[in-house]
């Protein structure tokens, strides 16, 4: 019986089943393995580069006979060299774009199961498109032939699916797959949920920033979604990159996600195992938003300055007076804690600000603060910079807003200070209304 091997690592007998199917000129078929070699700035070896050609023009190798039976996920060793695995798809990864020795292209990974186990499957370039068309989707059963065994960075096994391999979309076989997870609501998620799928509005979106821990470098952004119920996810490596193309009211879906606490607050994270899918054909029916859904659920009461003799939540209208110099502090973007420089926990670490303000609104004066991502939102910023931190406070100083909070005793300056929860700008409608209802 003829081997794969035999075929696929001889470029000689490929350009020879070329000429004899094709009469093409031998000449002129090296010539095209060289052009595609260097088309592939080296990437390809000669064989691998007549086994593309001979695709593009149809040629059967005569390999098919080789590879009917598929093998079990459970059973791939490294050994194995080329394999035909059949699966449902678990998870699909965010697209990245590479370039190396001059060439570039897309890569994605998608995770492929059977009732024997899971493996990431690398899809390179132009079967990319597979998963960008959305002939790929999280639910299909997809078979992949000739796919290369190694070993990921993470020192997993992976498959990579080269130009001697074929991507089969709803292949026939009677293997039976486990079960893929279902969507939840955001009201359902639970800290320590993994593979989570969640449809959401976005409320508001938090600039992408890079961060550094020990000699690794990424980038993370977050957003706020809504099907009703509100949660912040934040967004790892290149789904940060998402971030950049997405604006409030859009629909989103999360794959693969997994639900960790914060400081006793639920967010849900996306690293590189998982994705963000912009306006998804699949998405549910869900309510509109507007920038004031985002704000907490507690009541918060409207009153003046002049009435806080205590602490509480409340809300006021009222001018910012004065801004005061930030402070800068670092903190871990996994757990929330501040830290001197990385987290001894999740080894990551981020520089943000704390704002102190004036508030005026005619009837009394009271000291406010913004932590954080509020701070950094208050001031309108995208990263700790001098000059994009004295913008920002120019440009909101004398402004009138709506801000409501938690009131807290400073012991140490023996004062009522309000925490900023939120901030929005004053609807005048809205203000009338509530003049003419006495509130």
């Amino acid at each position: 019986m003829q081997m794969i091997s035999d075929i696929l690592d001889n470029k000689e007998k490929i350009v020879e089943k070329i000429v004899e199917k094709t009469g093409m000129d031998k000449s002129e078929v090296e010539k095209r393995v060289k052009d595609k070699v260097e088309e592939y700035g080296g990437l390809l070896t000669e064989s691998g580069a007549a086994f593309a050609i001979a695709r593009e023009l149809g040629v059967d190798l005569g390999t098919t006979a080789a590879v009917d039976t598929w093998e079990d996920i459970g059973k791939i060793t490294e050994e194995l060299g080329f394999v035909s695995v059949v699966g449902v798809v678990k998870a699909i990864s965010q697209t990245r774009e590479w370039e190396k020795n001059g060439s570039s292209g897309k890569v994605v990974r998608i995770l492929l199961a059977d009732n024997t186990g899971q493996v990431w499957v690398v899809l390179w370039n132009q079967d990319v498109e597979l998963v960008s068309s959305g002939q790929i989707k999280v639910g299909n059963i997809i078979g992949i032939k000739n796919g290369v065994v190694k070993k990921s960075i993470r020192g997993e096994l992976e498959i990579s699916v080269g130009i001697r391999s074929r991507v089969i979309i709803d292949p026939k076989t009677d293997k039976e797959f486990p079960e893929v997870g279902g969507t939840k609501k955001i009201s359902e998620l639970k800290t320590g949920d993994t593979g989570v799928t969640v449809f959401g509005r976005v409320v508001s979106v938090s600039p992408r920033h890079s961060f550094t821990s020990g000699d690794r470098t990424g980038e993370v952004a977050s957003l706020t979604i809504s099907d009703g119920k509100s949660v912040r996810v934040v967004l790892w490596g290149e789904n940060a990159k998402v971030s950049d193309s997405i604006s409030p009211g859009m629909v989103v879906k999360v794959e693969n996600g997994t639900v960790k606490d914060n400081n006793g607050k639920i967010e849900l994270h996306v690293g590189w195992n998982g994705r963000l899918v912009l306006e998804p054909d699949d998405a549910p029916e869900l309510p509109e938003v507007k920038p004031e859904d985002e704000l907490p659920s507690e009541a918060y009461k409207r009153t003046t300055i002049a009435e806080i003799n205590g602490e509480g939540r409340f809300e006021i209208r009222a001018l910012v007076a004065k801004i005061y110099p930030p402070t800068r502090i670092r903190v871990c973007p996994v757990c929330g804690a501040i830290v001197e420089d990385i987290c001894p926990e999740h080894g990551e670490g981020k520089d943000t600000l704390i704002v102190n303000m004036e508030l005026d609104d005619g009837t009394g004066v009271i000291r406010g603060v913004a932590f954080r991502d509020l701070a950094e939102k208050f001031l309108n910023i995208s990263e700790i910079d001098d000059k994009e931190i004295n913008r920002g406070m120019d440009e909101r100083l004398g402004d009138e807003l709506i801000i409501g909070g938690q009131v807290k005793k400073n012991e140490t300056f023996d004062r009522l200070e309000l925490h900023l929860r939120y901030f929005k700008n004053p609807n005048l409608d809205k203000e009338i209304e509530m003049v003419k209802r006495g509130e």
